[in-house]
């Protein structure tokens, strides 16, 4: 499976992109991390708590141990030849015990991550939550695949609702995604706040506060603090490095945007956004190769870039 900006290690597991009707206009922005980042692969290899829900993995049928076979790979997760076996498998326990939420949430996670049929995931995970409300595993991916189906309305609805009666760093941290992803940073705002309000200095609902101050116009001195606080939380995390530079640069302090710009690309390989945002920062310290250098990248990295017109009309004043 090609690795996307996306698929790198959080946590405990990793997280892979959501491919999302918001990416497309977000990613010029450096935020669609911020949409996508929380969408789990289909076979967790231990628990996850990064988002203080506390998820339980689900084991592999065809592998209980989640071990690497001769190609480095867990079985039916990533090998092309082996996409079937862990629905079949899921399908055949479903059989056995049809009161399961937990083969439930199997299926649709499969379903998602190797079929990408979001129709049969979803009805999958609404069938995982029925037969257990405190199943959060599916309840987080049915909201997922909610948003993957450009229904971002429904699944901020069904997270609230868990909110309701479940005050969760999670669920604030994922619901304020999915307003970012609509670029409501107002209520955004306040669904990160909620979560720091929990569990101050919460890296991740730091990182995204800090975003959503810059993308809003919001206090630049307030997005700093934030942002260095994600960063020193999560120094391998290279979207958190990104979201410090986007804040530099809003400073007008371009020296330490480019450093920072740098980091996340070194932390996570070729990233057109991150190019973009070197190309203006360079551009900000009068250094015209460097400007063309990475825009052309980001066209080379991707052609259908969100501002792929900003980046042409740059090129061309470099001329």
């Amino acid at each position: 499976m090609p690795q996307s900006f996306f698929d790198r290690p959080i946590g405990q597991l990793d997280y892979n992109a959501l491919e999302t009707s918001l990416q497309g206009r977000s990613r010029a922005t450096g935020l669609t991390y911020l949409v996508s980042y929380t969408w789990a692969k289909g076979l967790n290899y231990g628990t996850d708590r990064w988002y203080g829900i506390g998820t339980t993995s689900i084991q592999n049928p065809y592998n209980p141990k989640g071990l690497p076979d001769e190609h480095g790979e867990v079985w039916g997760v990533w090998n092309p030849a082996l996409v079937g076996l862990p629905i079949t498998a899921a399908n055949a326990q479903i059989a056995k015990t049809p009161a399961s939420s937990a083969f439930y949430d199997l299926l649709g996670t499969v379903l998602f991550n190797n079929k990408h049929d979001l129709g049969a995931a979803e009805a999958a995970l609404r069938k995982s939550c029925e037969l257990d409300k405190n199943n959060t595993d599916a309840l987080v991916k049915l909201g997922q695949v909610l948003a993957a189906k450009s229904s971002p309305d429904e699944a901020i609805g069904l997270y609230h609702q868990y909110l309701q009666e479940h005050p969760d760093v999670g669920f604030y941290v994922l619901s304020g995604e999915l307003y970012e992803g609509k670029r409501d940073w107002n209520n955004a705002k306040q669904m990160y706040q909620k979560a720091l309000d929990l569990t101050p200095d919460h890296p991740v609902a730091a990182s995204h506060l800090a975003s959503v101050l810059v993308e809003s116009g919001g206090n630049l001195e307030t997005a700093l603090s934030l942002a260095q606080t994600a960063r020193r939380a999560m120094p391998d995390f290279a979207p958190a490095a990104d979201t410090l530079g986007r804040v530099y640069y809003q400073k007008g302090l371009y020296k330490p945007a480019i450093e920072a710009f740098q980091d996340a690309l070194k932390l996570g390989g070729d990233d057109a956004a991150v190019h973009f945002h070197l190309a203006l920062a360079y551009q900000k310290t009068g250094q015209p190769g460097l400007v063309r250098q990475h825009l052309e990248q980001v066209l080379k990295i991707d052609p259908n870039f969100g501002s792929a017109g900003e980046v042409k009309r740059l090129l061309a004043q470099l001329q």
